[in-house]
């Protein structure tokens, strides 16, 4: 507690120093614009044909690593996280066939398409792609066991601070989360699930790489017909979802047993 006050301190300080565009009571809502980066590690790779000489030469010719445009909608009540297909239309195909072709050994997991935080209620409404279906998963937001540093650095002009988290995994080593998020904008929101800090968050670094990092910032408050909750998609809890991939996986696992090839369904991030 004592180290919390003490980070929460030394950023108010520099915060109070700090020239404003605006005061925390002016800020209604905004835009921001995050680049989702994904690094497209093919080494490794074992299978069937993988010691084809053309199959090498195809992972030779693909990009490393994918840059996809993500938005985050919000107001003081409510945020909305999601791919607008229009702004990635000019994507190398080459990075979408990259991506298609490292989800193809890998388990089926979901797929974002849309995550709505309500801030009033502290509720998390997800639309997530799995295998296919749309699922439609309500949730409490949990609280994170986030440890603040009193390192600061600039993120588009805001003055940031980081807060790091360890995510537990299954079976691989654990994660090391690291948020930088500015209390100039006071809102507790942020990429994907990336939530729960005293402002904003504006880049995420997973084990030492940037993985989301804020583009640009518009302070104007969304339309209403932008701000909705996701709602078309099979209502399921958490825990019916979880029944629904475990299934899935074992079968994904019985055919890699039997020889098969890779899943054709699923893809991109999912909880952390």
């Amino acid at each position: 507690m004592k180290h919390l006050f003490i980070c929460l301190f030394a950023f108010a300080l520099v915060f109070s120093a700090t020239p404003k565009k605006l005061s925390a009571q002016e800020i209604e809502g905004g835009t921001v614009k995050y680049q989702e980066i994904t690094k497209l590690d093919f080494s490794g790779r074992q299978g069937p044909g993988m010691d084809n000489q053309r199959i090498k030469d195809f992972i030779a010719s693909l990009p490393e690593e994918s840059k996809i445009v993500k938005t985050l909608h919000f107001t003081k009540e409510a945020s909305l996280y999601e791919e607008i297909v229009s702004e990635n239309a000019d994507v190398d195909p080459n990075v979408r066939r990259a991506t298609f072709f490292m989800s193809m050994r890998n388990k089926p997991k979901p797929s974002i398409i849309k995550i709505y935080n309500d801030l009033e209620k502290n509720k998390t409404i997800e639309k997530l792609n799995f295998m296919t279906r749309d699922f439609i998963v309500e949730s409490e937001n949990e609280t994170k066991n986030w440890k603040l540093s009193p390192e600061m650095k600039k993120i588009l002009d805001y003055t940031c601070m980081n807060a790091s988290l360890i995510i537990e995994n299954d079976s691989t080593d654990n994660d090391t989360i690291v948020a930088w998020f500015t209390a100039e904008i006071p809102l507790s929101i942020g990429p994907e699930r990336y939530i729960g800090l005293p402002g904003l968050i504006l880049a995420v670094e997973k084990n030492n790489e940037t993985i989301l990092l804020a583009t640009s910032i518009e302070l104007t408050p969304p339309e209403k017909d932008v701000l909705v909750k996701p709602s078309e998609g099979k209502k399921v809890t958490q825990e019916e979802l979880d029944k629904i991939i475990q299934e899935k996986v074992e079968e994904f696992k019985a055919t890699r047993r039997q020889g098969g090839g890779g899943h054709r369904g699923g893809g991109g991030g999912y909880r952390h």
